[in-house]
């Protein structure tokens, strides 16, 4: 993860010259076909030719949560193992391609479909999964 950029914020504010996005596993295998493998999450190629950017960091696939959580911590451990899970991912594509490509990640917390999770949490989630990636990268 070092000498990644994390863009967050919504487009095209802070998208403008993000080299990979982040987005939901549902979404991304709707929109471009494939199936999400089971806990993992994954860097795939956008070969379709629309304004994404050209990497795709896919989620791991979880629900949505749209409703207030009545456990924060435990939402919050979600979460971070989530993210956790995307970091693993950007350090195993950049492994395998023998270098750093991700250069610029966009980050939508918007779409992650977290809404029902407060800000602060998965703010703290995040961070928490960044600093590990770190330690362990």
């Amino acid at each position: 993860m070092a000498g990644t950029e994390f863009r967050v914020g919504s487009m095209p504010a802070v998208g403008s010259g993000c080299d990979t996005i982040l987005m939901i596993a549902y979404l991304v295998h709707d929109r471009y076909g494939g199936r999400p493998p089971r806990g993992r999450a994954q860097v795939i190629e956008n070969l379709s030719g629309d304004s994404l950017p050209y990497l795709i960091l896919v989620t791991p696939p979880y629900p949505p949560v749209l409703e207030a959580v009545s456990d924060e911590a435990a939402a919050g451990e979600d979460v971070f193992e989530m993210f956790t899970r995307c970091f693993d991912a950007v350090s195993e594509f950049h492994e395998s391609i023998g270098g750093t490509l991700i250069e610029r990640l966009l980050v939508l917390v918007s779409a992650l479909t977290l809404d029902g999770v407060p800000h602060a949490v998965v703010a703290r989630s995040f961070r928490r999964a960044f600093e590990g990636s770190i330690r362990c990268g």
